[in-house]
């Protein structure tokens, strides 16, 4: 997310890219990055005219994350791409983020803190919820329903009218033809429940 923030502003807004939050001082280490590690996640106090972008792939931990950051105070970015093309009457909550080549069409909602990554989408009138990750490549049709914290994998597909509950992982290239029940993880063509791994 730091380069894409960087590369492209929102708005016309030239933002001061401070750094990473990250439990781990040394998270960033060897890795040539020019951010640094400016705080943790836990000791973090929101100043005036701070504004946060997240960049965590895991639902859950995201999900964490911002819930402890706004009970400080903490204001989120919602950051569109360029090349996003996003319809009429689509809503989006605080914090969504929008990469290269997203579809949304029309009459959508998505909720606080979902990540849309490269060429996915969404049909008209589907409803997804808080601190989705919507990976590569994934089609979510007309109708759906996503509750919140769903990982779609890259490719996955989830037919019109279905119903996918909360903390329910969508497994890459699988399509979802039928309603996936809060915290199972289902896989295939068509999707079917499989064990989670320990």
């Amino acid at each position: 997310m730091y380069s894409f923030a960087e590369r492209h502003p929102d708005c016309g807004v030239r933002w001061i890219l401070e750094g990473f939050l990250d439990d781990n001082p040394a998270a960033l280490a060897g890795r040539g990055h020019p951010a640094k590690v400016v705080g943790s996640i836990q000791d973090y106090q929101p100043q005036p005219g701070e504004i946060l972008l997240h960049g965590l792939g895991s639902p859950s931990a995201r999900a964490q994350c911002v819930t402890l950051l706004s009970a400080r105070g903490a204001r989120f970015l919602t950051l569109v791409h360029p090349t996003a093309q996003i319809g009429r009457n689509v809503h989006l909550g605080e914090g969504v983020v929008l990469l290269a080549w997203v579809v949304l069409t029309c009459d959508i909602e998505v909720g606080d803190h979902t990540v849309f990554l490269s060429f996915s989408g969404s049909g008209h009138d589907a409803r997804i919820g808080d601190c989705c990750q919507i990976s590569c490549g994934c089609d979510i049709m007309g109708f759906v329903r996503l509750g919140s914290r769903v990982l779609m994998g890259s490719g996955a597909r989830v037919l019109p009218k279905i119903e996918v509950g909360d903390d329910a992982i969508v497994g890459s290239g699988s399509v979802v033809m039928n309603r996936v029940k809060p915290g199972t993880t289902v896989f295939g063509q068509p999707a079917r429940p499989v064990a989670r791994p320990q």
